[in-house]
């Protein structure tokens, strides 16, 4: 197959032009939107207009020559991981030095036109996320393939009327039957699309309090909905340091890829966020490091995640800096945009 490649030459609120430069000895080419086929026997055509939703495609007649939008990241090879950031809060009107990174993913669930766009055009495809996801988010925003479920729903906690802890208003087990069904509905209608649930790694060695006492998360989910992994793709974590400025690797990422392989799911792994905070601040659960340390870690965190190959993509917390405080200062970048140590063994590494 010959690769064509498409660029973006327009595009309003329901259309979007895309161009090619025509191969020499095409006689037509065949034209694909969202599943919608149609065709020119003009071999010298050189753009098209399609109407939204995508994906789109372009297929040359009388060649093997194809091209697509937006365009496909090639996945690595087993035991490199996809590189991706968490850009935070203004990207990406605030934050164009990212494009230095040069990744390949961009994690968000403030989602907009203009980060798909950005993504697109840097060679990136878009991990969506809500808090949880649903339908009309996803119809939304049909150029997104790839979705996680929920953003860290473990620190919602609600009283379980059972004993221990619930979320968000349901016990754990109404949560994963929620989350089995939502998943259900979601590979019916979306059959091509990636979908990832969320694990408890962080503390509590994966364990969940909940009504029949500490047991493990993975164990809560796939006794309550034991045909949960059939509508998912993978699985997502956040393997932050317990203290928050300890050296990688979270041992509790093993662990639970252990517990899920024991309930039949050996899908890969979405570290989703991982990073370190710069700066002075001790306080129990907000302690801070040194900027060298910062870059140590961000280098140490990704060589060891892509040691395991079921680790599929590795997202680093984050982009930017907007303050000093513990949640403010994880970036990769300063608030003035120059680059951190971090940013140069993050891009070591891509």
């Amino acid at each position: 197959m010959v690769d064509l490649p498409l660029a973006k030459l327009s595009e309003t609120a329901t259309t979007i032009t895309l161009g090619w430069t025509p191969p020499a000895g095409a006689r037509g080419y065949v034209f694909t939107a969202n599943g919608k086929m149609s065709h020119t026997m003009d071999g010298t055509r050189s753009s098209v207009k399609f109407a939204k939703p995508g994906p789109y495609s372009v297929e040359a007649l009388g060649l093997i020559a194809a091209g697509s939008y937006p365009p496909p990241v090639v996945p690595p090879p087993v035991g490199q991981a996809v590189l991706g950031i968490c850009p935070n809060v203004g990207f990406p009107t605030n934050y164009p030095y990212g494009a230095s990174l040069n990744m390949k993913s961009i994690r968000s669930d403030t989602i907009t036109q203009a980060g798909i766009d950005w993504a697109a055009t840097h060679g990136a495809d878009y991990l969506g996320l809500g808090n949880p996801i649903n339908m009309a988010l996803i119809d939304k925003w049909p150029q997104i393939q790839y979705w996680e479920y929920d953003n860290e729903p473990y620190f919602n906690r609600t009283a379980d009327p059972a004993g221990g802890n619930g979320i968000r208003g349901q016990t754990i087990s109404q949560y994963a039957v929620t989350m089995r069904d939502f998943g259900q509905a979601f590979k019916a209608k979306y059959p091509g699309k990636t979908l990832i649930f969320p694990c408890y790694v962080q503390s509590d060695f994966g364990d969940w309090n909940g009504p029949q006492g500490w047991k493990p998360w993975v164990t809560y989910l796939f006794d309550a909905a034991p045909d949960l992994g059939n509508y998912f793709d993978g699985w997502a974590c956040h393997p932050y340091s317990a203290p928050r400025n300890a050296p990688p690797l979270n041992p509790n990422v093993d662990k639970v890829r252990g517990q899920l392989v024991a309930r039949g799911f050996t899908k890969g792994c979405w570290v989703t966020e991982v990073g370190w905070s710069v700066g002075t601040g001790t306080g129990q659960n907000n302690e801070q490091c040194t900027e060298a340390q910062q870059a140590q870690y961000v280098g140490q965190v990704i060589d060891q995640l892509r040691s395991r190959p079921w680790v599929a993509r590795i997202y680093i917390y984050c982009l930017g800096t907007w303050g000093t405080g513990f949640e403010q200062s994880f970036g990769m970048f300063n608030q003035n945009g120059s680059e951190r140590l971090s940013a140069v063994a993050f891009r070591d590494r891509v």
